[in-house]
């Protein structure tokens, strides 16, 4: 009796620190849990903000595309309204010349 005394003594003093082990297993598993999400959490922030960056500089390239065309397109606005009155001073030359030689035709 004395001898199953002892081995129920033992027998609960291993299952104690099977608990024990089996606790700070549990204990283990959630901390690196908890790192790994905080690790992941992480990653997921800087590949969010590289995103933004990346956006932003999209953003920026084509304001100052747009910008470069709407300049050209001001630019070849006022070459072709310059083109436009050259013409018609040409033609209203060409029109006087033609007067003029009319003119001196009916003389």
């Amino acid at each position: 009796m004395v001898e199953t005394g002892r081995e129920d003594a033992r027998q609960r003093e291993q299952e104690a620190r099977k608990r024990e082990q089996d606790v700070r297993d549990e204990a283990l598993w959630r901390e690196q849990e908890a790192e790994r999400r905080e690790f992941e959490a992480k990653k997921e922030s800087e590949r969010r903000e590289e995103e933004i960056c990346r956006r932003a500089e999209q953003t920026e390239y084509e304001i100052r595309h747009s910008c470069l065309v709407e300049m050209e397109n001001k630019y070849l606005a006022q070459q072709l309204a310059t083109a436009e009155k050259e013409k018609e001073k040409a033609e209203m030359l060409m029109s006087q010349k033609l007067l003029e030689l009319e003119k001196t035709e009916n003389c």
